[in-house]
């Protein structure tokens, strides 16, 4: 394996600009002007359900959603976001046990893609 291993010292020490360029990181309105419908975002989830869900698939990532773009007038009502638009016509498909909306058991939902962003961090 040639992956690169960095200390969490070795890290922390560098600037913003410097992890960006070691890990060739882009920024969300440069990525956003990139994605379409079906492009797919993979998360590695640190939670405890996550590394739960990791340990059972056997797999780095936790959770998977869908990029839906310019979504039709109909879906945006159907999942009430005619009120709460992406600035960039960006939304996440996903499923998940929270709910925007508190349903019980979670569900499949539809997302403004910035929204969804920050509720990530």
């Amino acid at each position: 394996e040639n992956r690169v291993k960095w200390s969490n010292a070795e890290l922390s020490a560098k600037s913003d600009a410097e992890l960006d360029d070691l890990f060739d990181a882009i920024h969300y309105d440069e990525a956003c002007a990139h994605m379409g419908t079906g492009d797919i975002i993979l998360l590695h989830g640190t939670e405890m359900f996550s590394m739960t869900i990791k340990a059972a698939t056997r797999s780095w990532y936790s959770h998977v959603s869908v990029v839906v773009k310019d979504p039709p007038e109909a879906i945006l009502e159907l999942y009430g976001l005619h009120d709460n638009r992406d600035a960039n016509g960006l939304y996440v498909f996903e499923s998940d046990s929270e709910t925007e909306d508190g349903r019980e058991g979670g569900g499949v939902q539809l997302l403004p893609l910035r929204n969804w962003v920050i509720e990530m961090k």
